[in-house]
């Protein structure tokens, strides 16, 4: 099975995110594996995202100046994952 991730800022409303939530849930439907990693917790399609068959996860991101423990964070998931398709 394809592991496919997807990175974006949040799942505040908004087309992209929109967009991003159908074609994520659309791939876990034709089984491949779909993560979503946000920086930012919650958002706009949090709970539809969250019921569905695709993976959420969170890099808890806390502002601007969270660099290097963001990508310390990001670079653990990624390994922890190891997706074929980022």
């Amino acid at each position: 099975m394809k592991k496919i991730l997807f990175l974006v800022r949040s799942l505040n409303a908004g087309g992209a995110e929109r967009q991003l939530l159908v074609t994520a849930k659309g791939l876990s439907e034709r089984q491949y594996q779909v993560t979503v990693l946000t920086f930012y917790s919650g958002g706009f399609y949090f709970n539809e995202l969250n019921n569905s068959k695709v993976q959420l996860l969170n890099l808890r991101k806390k502002g601007r100046w969270d660099l290097i423990l963001f990508i310390l964070r990001l670079r653990r998931v990624l390994c922890q994952q190891e997706p074929d398709v980022i």
